[in-house]
């Protein structure tokens, strides 16, 4: 899925992208401020707040959970004002592939080929950044051997410590 929100000017912010586990529209208002998009195909579970708020107190455990999810949530979204911020695009966009992967590692595989459903368009949205400047950190990631794209929507990250580099601020060559 894909978050976005529509801003005045008519351009589109894209605040996050959530994958098969993730909980969507959790907030604290009565309706979530973002528009969901869905990218794969997918199954959805919803479940009314006051239902779920019940479930939670009947199964403190399961509240925790949650409270863990938001604060990941909330890491992922400080990690990302940093990155916007402070960090060059070719680092961003390293980042965000760093990112991509440990959502894959973090749901129990990292397969060699990653999924990658979003669009060069919904990247830049992500990262503050334009559709040509992610294209070509993406051809310089290819050049160099960081990665390859073996298919449509297919990724593999080929020399991860590099990319972790250059989202360090470091050349990715050392």
């Amino acid at each position: 899925m894909k978050l976005s929100r529509l801003l005045p000017d008519g351009k589109q912010q894209v605040v996050g992208f959530r994958f098969a586990g993730d909980v969507l529209g959790y907030g604290s208002g009565k309706t979530y401020p973002f528009d969901a998009e869905t990218l794969t195909n997918g199954h959805f579970c919803r479940i009314e707040r006051g239902r779920l708020d019940a479930f939670l107190r009947l199964y403190p455990q399961m509240e925790r959970r949650m409270l863990d999810l938001c604060l990941r949530e909330l890491s992922n979204t400080q990690d990302q004002l940093v990155t916007v911020g402070r960090r060059s695009a070719e680092a961003r966009v390293a980042s965000f592939l760093l990112g991509l992967a440990e959502a894959y590692r973090h749901r129990g595989a990292l397969p060699a080929e990653l999924p990658m459903p979003m669009t060069r368009s919904d990247i830049g949205d992500f990262l503050g950044l334009t559709l040509e400047t992610v294209s070509r950190s993406f051809a310089a990631f290819k050049r160099q051997k960081l990665i390859a794209e073996p298919g449509q929507h297919r990724l593999q990250i080929l020399d991860m410590n590099a990319l972790l580099c250059l989202t360090e601020g470091a050349p990715a060559d050392l």
